[in-house]
């Protein structure tokens, strides 16, 4: 029961990086929208998406370290709690970071191409 706790508490982690990533790629697209200029390339705006990519980085990284502990601990449950236990993993490792990649890609496009 302990180990399924731990399980529980992983994916409670996972949520709280989403939503940090989440609120910063809807920051930064706040503020890429109020930088004034003539539309182009603005080096703000290159300072902007560097900066983003940075952090989505650094999220990447955390949410795959925290996913290899879910799916480590995972196989620690026994049964009966073995089949709750396999609904807490997390998603392939391709199928997250095609996910991520799209959305760090759909931001950075978001800052450097959309102009409020």
């Amino acid at each position: 029961m302990e180990t399924l706790k731990l399980l529980l508490e992983r994916a409670d982690a996972v949520n709280k990086y989403w939503n940090l990533y989440i609120a910063a790629s809807l920051g930064v697209i706040g503020v890429s929208q109020a930088i004034k200029g003539d539309g182009s390339f603005s080096a703000l705006r290159i300072l902007l998406a560097l900066g983003f990519v940075i952090f989505a980085i650094s999220n990447l990284l955390a949410i795959r370290s925290i996913n290899a502990q879910r799916v480590q601990i995972s196989m620690l449950v026994e049964d009966p709690y073995k089949n709750i236990a396999n609904l807490g993993r997390p998603p392939s490792e391709f199928v997250f970071l095609c996910f991520h990649a799209g959305i760090d890609v759909t931001v950075v496009l978001s800052i450097l191409l959309l102009h409020g």
